[in-house]
């Protein structure tokens, strides 16, 4: 009776820890979300950007040069935020270890 108590509480202690490190990875995430939605908006501007040429593209950086540093910045913000540099996907994880 007593080895069984032993048995569970260490499986217990195994699942709070795995449930701990699930809670960080999601909050790191939902961070990560939460940076994309603020820089999203500026892609749109980077793409037009690169897509002109020559005067055009002077004028359209004038025009725009909030926009463009937004986009840097928000860009360098998330950089800086990824601890990981491989992708990030859902994978399907064995809760019973």
């Amino acid at each position: 009776m007593m080895a069984d108590k032993v048995l569970l509480d260490e499986e217990y202690d195994g699942l709070a820890e795995r449930r701990k490190e699930m809670i960080e990875r999601m909050s790191y995430l939902e961070g990560l979300l939460d940076d994309y939605k603020l820089y999203e908006p500026y892609i749109k501007n980077h793409k037009e950007q690169w897509a002109l040429k020559g005067i055009a593209r002077k004028k359209y950086e004038r025009q725009h040069m909030g926009e463009l540093y937004r986009y840097d910045f928000y860009r360098a913000k998330i950089k800086d935020v990824i601890i990981c540099k491989e992708s990030i996907i859902f994978k399907a994880q064995n809760i019973s270890g």
